[in-house]
């Protein structure tokens, strides 16, 4: 018999609703160049801030140097380290893995997902009720509550993937490259200062 396990740590993050973010919009019209890209990131940045699972899972694609590593330390700083976890979707993921899962807030896709992982995808996008197991425990069962992103150099391959990873998807383009010599070395550090005003801006949708 499986125990019933769910925990989730508190967001961190606090909420200034008379800040601006002007280095963060900033970097979404560079690095995105797209509005209504911009606009469903922004919705989806809100689901991450429910009680619940988000829907949709993100798909970040752009070529290296474009903006996916900033996005993700700002989805990072919004969530809090302690409610983040990586795992590797592009192989098998057992139940050891699923373990790492329960209660986080944010799960980072480590490569692109594979089709034999897409039962276990659906599941954490639905908040279906899933396995768990950590080395020599009980194996237990708890409801995912989180949200999840992966980051890749191309696009999703739906064809391999299939029509309901489509669906379950928000894939965002990063139409943005940058040379070294256009890249500002600083900006990671100015947007985790920006967090409560991204944190405003994201309510606000």
């Amino acid at each position: 018999m499986m125990a019933q396990a769910t925990h989730a740590t508190p967001q961190t993050t606090p909420f200034h609703p008379e800040a601006g973010c002007p280095g963060w919009l900033q970097f979404l019209e560079e690095s995105i160049q797209d509005a209504a890209s911009i606009h469903a990131l922004r919705e989806w940045m809100a689901a991450c801030l429910g009680d619940g699972p988000n829907e949709k899972a993100l798909y970040l694609h752009g070529e290296i140097c474009s903006g996916k590593s900033t996005l993700l330390s700002v989805l990072v700083g919004l969530a809090g380290d302690e409610n983040i976890v990586g795992i590797d979707f592009s192989d098998a993921v057992s139940e050891f893995h699923c373990a790492n899962i329960r209660g986080k807030r944010l799960v980072i896709g480590v490569g692109g997902p594979d089709p034999a992982n897409m039962p276990l995808i659906k599941a954490l996008l639905s908040g279906e009720t899933i396995a768990g197991k950590e080395m020599y425990q009980q194996a237990f069962e708890f409801k995912p509550i989180c949200s999840l992103v992966f980051h890749h150099n191309t696009a999703p391959d739906f064809e391999r993937l299939g029509e309901g990873c489509r669906r379950r998807m928000l894939v965002v383009p990063f139409r943005g490259a940058f040379t070294e010599s256009q890249r500002d070395p600083n900006l990671k550090n100015s947007l985790q200062e920006e967090l409560p005003a991204i944190r405003a801006w994201v309510e606000a949708v």
